[in-house]
C-alpha cells in the first residue's frame, strides 16, 4: 500500500504544474450599455506594453467581430475602451482583440496580431508590399525605436537573421519588393525607414 501511496503523491503534486506549463487560462467578454467587463488572467503576459502612451486617447478597437470607435487607456496591464454604448476592460493577451489603432494629433499608432492564435501584438511600422512590424508599443517610430522586426509579404512571415542582421534583412527585403539599390551593409535605419515611407 505504502508503495501505491509512493507513486501517487508525486503524480498529484506533477498535476497542477503542468496546467502552469500549458499557460493556465483566462476568461474574457464584453458587454454593452456602459457595462464594464472584467478579464480574469492567470497566465504569463506575452505583451508589456511599457511604451503604450499614458492617457486616452482616440482609438479604434477590433474586438472579435465589433468594430468600436471610441478612446482606449492602458492602465493595470489592461486595455480600457469607452464608446457612446460600450465599455471594455480587455487584457492584451485576449486574442478577441485583433487590432488597436490609436490617434495622437498627427501620429498613429497601430497594434495588430500576425495571426489568429498570436498573444504577441505587433506595431505596425509600415504597411503596404512589404509589411513591417516590431514588439514596442509606443508612437515614436524614429530609427532609436525600432525593436526586434518582422517583416511579412502576402501575410507570411519572411525569414530573418538575428537581431544585429535586422537592418541588413531589411535592406535586402525592400530592394527585392521596390526593386531599390540600397546597401544592405552601409544603408542606416534613418534611410530604410525614409524609402519605407515613400513607399505603398
Amino acid at each position: 500500500m505504502k508503495n501505491r501511496l509512493y507513486a501517487i503523491v508525486p503524480l498529484l503534486l506533477l498535476f497542477p504544474l503542468s496546467l502552469l506549463a500549458k499557460g493556465g487560462g483566462y476568461s474574457c467578454g464584453h458587454a454593452y450599455a456602459n457595462t464594464a467587463v472584467i478579464v480574469a488572467a492567470s497566465h504569463h503576459s506575452y505583451n508589456s506594453l511599457k511604451g503604450f502612451p499614458t492617457g486616452s486617447f482616440p482609438a479604434t478597437v477590433i474586438y472579435n467581430q465589433d468594430t468600436i470607435n471610441g478612446s482606449v487607456q492602458y492602465k493595470n496591464k489592461h486595455f480600457f475602451v469607452v464608446s457612446s454604448d460600450t465599455s471594455l476592460k480587455i487584457d492584451p493577451d485576449d486574442l478577441g482583440l485583433k487590432s488597436l489603432t490609436v490617434h495622437k494629433l498627427d501620429t498613429t499608432l497601430m497594434l495588430v496580431r500576425l495571426t489568429p492564435k498570436d498573444r504577441q501584438l505587433y506595431r505596425v511600422i509600415h504597411s503596404g508590399k512589404l509589411d513591417v512590424y516590431d514588439t514596442r508599443s509606443d508612437f515614436n517610430r524614429d530609427a532609436r525605436h525600432i525593436n526586434f522586426l518582422t517583416i511579412a509579404q502576402n501575410g507570411k512571415v519572411l525569414p530573418m537573421g538575428g537581431f544585429k542582421s535586422q537592418r541588413r534583412w531589411l535592406a535586402i527585403y525592400i530592394n527585392q519588393t521596390y526593386g531599390a539599390l540600397l546597401s544592405p551593409k552601409e544603408a542606416s535605419w534613418e534611410e530604410l525607414l525614409a524609402y519605407l515611407n515613400r513607399m505603398d
